[in-house]
């Protein structure tokens, strides 16, 4: 049984605008000078997927509290928010870094009609892609280049 409709997302693989917001959910740090470029670091599961990317939030679909419901995850309490244009803006050798919509298939269907089993903020949830390299010095680089990104940007730790 569906419920209303959503006027975003946009089907998996979708680029998102360029003045669209996102949310990354980072792990704590020992310092916080400056955002490491670790908290881009693609999981297990995420270098496993055919489509190589990290999760982000669109922050108009998907509240903080809600992000953090689904990440699970008591160590993630740095949100780091990034302008998706400004990602763009990274550009190393081939590589540039893009972020397209990532939809959760067992929250909202492909008519963006919301399932049963739909959860409050699940359609915000978006892939950053382009992190992923064969080549480690190549990989390092372009995370660098968004931890810096991250640092000139808006940023907050979560209080317990």
């Amino acid at each position: 049984m569906s419920t209303k409709r959503s006027s975003k997302p946009h089907k998996t693989g979708t680029p998102l605008s360029d003045d669209d917001d996102v949310i990354r959910l980072g792990l704590q740090q020992s310092s916080y000078d400056f955002i490491g470029a670790n908290q881009f670091n693609l999981s297990s599961e995420e270098k496993s997927l055919n489509w190589k990317r990290i999760s982000v939030w669109e922050t108009s679909l998907s509240t903080i509290q809600q992000i953090t419901s689904f990440v699970n995850n008591p160590k993630r309490k740095l949100v780091i928010e990034l302008n998706v244009q400004k990602v763009r803006s990274i550009r190393i050798a081939d590589v540039q870094l893009d972020v397209k919509w990532d939809r959760l298939n067992w929250c909202i269907d492909n008519d963006n009609e919301k399932r049963e089993t739909y959860i409050p903020g699940c359609e915000g949830h978006c892939g950053l892609e382009g992190l992923y390299s064969n080549n480690k010095k190549l990989r390092k680089k372009i995370r660098k280049e968004l931890a810096d990104l991250a640092t000139s940007s808006r940023w907050w730790l979560l209080l317990d």
